[in-house]
């Protein structure tokens, strides 16, 4: 089993309605973003344009359907987008609107009520803003991506509202609900989102991603996804992933090495379940994450709570580790190994009254677990486990269920038990390592 988890890379006729203030919207123009000419079938440029019960259309290579720009505002209302055609650097149309449905660039802003939005080409993403100062405020949205690269919602800068949003996407490389490099914020209220090809989590960070109410299922990727300093926040939500790699939640830097960034995920309420059965809940990758699960009705299949390890496509090998701090509060059974690889770190931390069961680096690694119990929680002992720290509200140790396990522990690291060995519940025991 832990070769297995240590092995990673375990990532139609337009009826318009236009009322326009300044200069009127164009069609068929080109403007400019950053050194990127984008094509777009309407540029909203420093003016307001509205759009009713019409469907517009791009067939373009690096073509949008819509471009909003410098306090250009777009209204629209029961429109249907349809945008193919595909785009000739996916670089670009990742950090830029390069092919997407609709782009939003620096001071631009786009208003969507019951709109429907279907791409299908190579990065043609659904909406993509770009830049500080673009804005998005998303109602009622259905979005279908179809194509290597093509993401739902998108952001390289900027800002997104959406709320009662239904999005998926079908190929590699397209998270639902996604930033990219220049980071961004992201704000979803109520979702229905399904992902379906490698490596296209249903949320995928290198910003700030805020979702409530949603029900995903991610088939082959991770359901959440952290790159650098950034986060998640997930709240009430009903969500699975069968994760080919790494884990349910992946928190790595691909930029950064060892401790230079730290990652927060929260997930408070709901349920997160595992469902592939051979990769685990969370796993961490070069760089400090900070996992708090409160409340989440949790179910792992592969039976691995967490991995903290080194993995050579990040960072520097050998100064790649994971740093996990979990943090389980109000957790009721929830069972699954920790797993640790000699350069890393892992500190799981059990919290009112949540009831743990597993085992801890089983394997005996160099690398440094920790477990901190308070007194209304407990552990159940699944197998073997080595700790480098332990501290226990319960002095007794009354709350570590041994299961007819031992526990070693580091008697220098842990000087409230004195090297004492402590006789367990279960018929196992607490003592140094030999």
């Amino acid at each position: 089993m832990a070769s297995q988890i240590l092995s990673l890379r375990v990532l139609p006729a337009l009826c318009i309605l236009a009322c326009s203030l300044g200069r009127s919207i164009a069609a068929n123009t080109t403007t400019t973003a950053t050194s990127d000419l984008i094509s777009a079938a309407y540029t909203i440029s420093a003016t307001t344009t509205s759009f009713s019960s019409t469907t517009l259309t791009a067939t373009g290579t690096d073509e949008n359907v819509i471009l909003v720009e410098e306090t250009g505002a777009a209204y629209l209302t029961d429109v249907t987008i349809i945008k193919t055609g595909d785009t000739t650097s996916s670089d670009d149309s990742s950090f830029t609107t390069l092919n997407a449905a609709i782009g939003v660039e620096t001071n631009g802003t786009i208003y969507m009520y019951g709109c429907n939005i279907t791409t299908d080409g190579l990065s043609a993403n659904g909406l993509h803003t770009y830049e500080d100062g673009a804005s998005a405020y998303l109602y009622d949205l259905y979005i279908s991506a179809t194509g290597d690269g093509s993401h739902g919602i998108y952001t390289a800068g900027g800002y997104i509202y959406a709320e009662n949003l239904v999005c998926s996407t079908y190929d590699s490389k397209g998270s639902a609900i996604a930033t990219d490099k220049g980071g961004g914020t992201i704000v979803v209220d109520t979702a229905t989102v399904h992902t379906y090809g490698t490596q296209s989590a249903l949320l995928y960070s290198t910003g700030n991603i805020t979702v409530a109410n949603m029900t995903g299922a991610s088939a082959v990727a991770p359901a959440a996804c952290i790159d650098g300093s950034n986060s998640f926040t997930i709240t009430d939500s009903t969500i699975s992933a069968g994760p080919e790699l790494h884990g349910v939640f992946q928190v790595v830097s691909t930029v950064s090495s060892g401790t230079d960034d730290e990652a927060y995920v929260y997930v408070t309420g709901g349920s997160v379940a595992e469902t592939r059965g051979t990769f685990g809940l969370i796993y961490v990758g070069n760089i400090n994450a900070h996992i708090y699960l409160s409340s989440v009705e949790i179910t792992i299949t592969s039976g691995i709570l967490a991995n903290a390890s080194a993995d050579s496509e990040y960072g520097t090998s050998g100064a790649n580790q994971g740093v996990a701090y979990i943090t389980l509060t109000n957790e009721k059974n929830i069972t699954g190994d920790v797993y640790v690889d000699d350069i890393s770190t892992i500190s799981l931390s059990l919290l009112s009254t949540t009831t743990y069961s597993g085992a801890i680096n089983q394997d005996n690694s160099a690398g440094n677990a920790t477990l901190y119990l308070d007194s209304e929680s407990s552990w159940t002992v699944t197998g073997t486990s080595y700790l480098q720290g332990l501290v226990d509200e319960d002095e007794s140790a009354g709350n570590i269920y041994s299961g007819g396990f031992t526990v070693y522990y580091n008697g220098s690291a842990n000087a409230w038990l004195g090297n004492r060995t402590v006789e367990l519940s279960g018929g196992g025991s607490l003592k140094p390592e030999p």
